[in-house]
């Protein structure tokens, strides 16, 4: 995904005419704009027709036009509206008018992606509405690194868009935990039950893994489990049709295990999540131990977590002679996290195998310190803007 930058709009008829009434509305009459890359290589002209409330506006390279965009209005319209992708191909388009669309994404002129207010606003008692506007959000923030447009609307709820593609990639309403319906498997533990009722409903366990939940998880099970993760946070299910050929290739060519050709477990080698268990062996069947767990899932939320510093605490386990040496900051980390418990007895039983429940708890976990991180993230944003 390409870099974004933050355009400039240059107002080049700056002269403002008067007001005009439209409809019951006052607007400022329409002026002519130009929005530069930052490079300066391309220029998206905006400019009113002579018809009511329509724009023509178009991309340009060398006072060249790369394409054209039709159907824009031109009331309330400003550069404010707008934002670009690097390239300019692509852009999101917020109307100030009330047009057929609250939101919508273009690439190379076409309308590819929109967004209506009911779409978007669940609580459509707080829109605001007037003969030709319609007020339903509170902020919006444009991040130029990461290519997104986040949105918090009136009754509260925050989407981040992504600009190339024009998709929802984080709502704030993805996360709310359902209540109901519990699972009630008789193989699920009651202290469970909750965080594994509501990581099914989130799509975080595999179908293969949603029974005998009391059983010890195998490490190709839990690899599955962890990919299952990885893929939501990455936008899609991780598949060999998702990963470029060059990625392929590498994982094919690099085949470090001689008892698996597993591509979930290659790709978490690949991630650098998992290592083997030495001379080539994976070792898939066996049970996943408790501190291999720890490991792995310290090293996940590495990857997974932009700020994951939290106070470490060193914990004097009773059984802390069993922990092995190169697991022991995993395990501590995850204790001070809150991602892993003891079993009792100030013990973490390092050796005994972790179970499917403990797994899809713990990857549960991570899940929702993904979800305050992001809240923080962008709120924080949103507030510095």
């Amino acid at each position: 995904m390409k870099k974004l930058i933050l355009v400039t709009a240059l107002i080049i008829a700056s002269t403002v005419v008067g007001g005009i009434t439209a409809y019951g509305d006052t607007y400022i009459e329409p002026v002519p704009f130009e929005i530069w890359s930052e490079d300066g290589t391309f220029v998206f002209r905006w400019e009113p027709t002579e018809r009511a409330n329509t724009a023509r506006a178009g991309v340009y390279r060398n006072d060249e036009l790369i394409y054209s965009v039709a159907n824009l209005p031109a009331m309330g319209e400003s550069a404010n509206n707008f934002f670009f992708s690097e390239d300019m191909r692509h852009f999101a388009f917020r109307p100030t008018t009330r047009h057929g669309f609250a939101l919508g994404f273009f690439e190379d002129g076409i309308l590819t992606q929109t967004y209506r207010i009911s779409e978007l606003v669940q609580d459509m008692s707080v829109v605001s509405n007037t003969v030709t506007m319609a007020f339903w959000e509170n902020r919006r923030y444009f991040d130029s690194t990461n290519n997104t447009l986040t949105i918090v609307t009136r009754d509260g709820i925050t989407y981040v868009f992504d600009i190339i593609t024009g998709q929802i990639i984080y709502s704030s309403t993805w996360y709310t935990p359902p209540v109901e319906p519990l699972l009630t498997d008789p193989t699920l533990s009651s202290w469970a039950q909750m965080d594994v009722s509501i990581a099914v409903s989130q799509g975080i366990v595999p179908e293969h893994l949603m029974s005998n939940f009391n059983q010890p998880i195998t490490r190709a099970e839990f690899v599955d489990i962890v990919i299952q993760l990885y893929s939501i946070f990455m936008g899609g299910v991780i598949g060999t049709d998702e990963i470029p050929a060059l990625e392929r290739e590498l994982l094919e060519r690099i085949d470090p295990f001689s008892d698996t050709d597993s591509f979930s477990v290659l790709f978490e080698e690949y991630l650098g999540l998992i290592t083997g268990l030495g001379d080539g062996q994976f070792d898939p069947e066996s049970s996943l131990t408790r501190e291999q767990a720890a490991v792995i899932l310290a090293r996940l939320v590495g990857i997974l977590l932009e700020n994951p510093q939290h106070p470490y605490e060193l914990i004097n386990f009773n059984d802390a002679v069993q922990l092995s040496e190169r697991a022991t900051y995993a395990i501590n980390k995850m204790q001070s996290m809150g991602i892993m418990g003891s079993i009792g007895d100030n013990r973490f039983a390092p050796q005994s195998a972790y179970t499917r429940e403990q797994s899809i708890v713990t990857l549960y976990r991570i899940f929702t310190l993904w979800h305050e991180e992001m809240n923080d993230r962008f709120y924080y944003r949103l507030n510095e803007s």
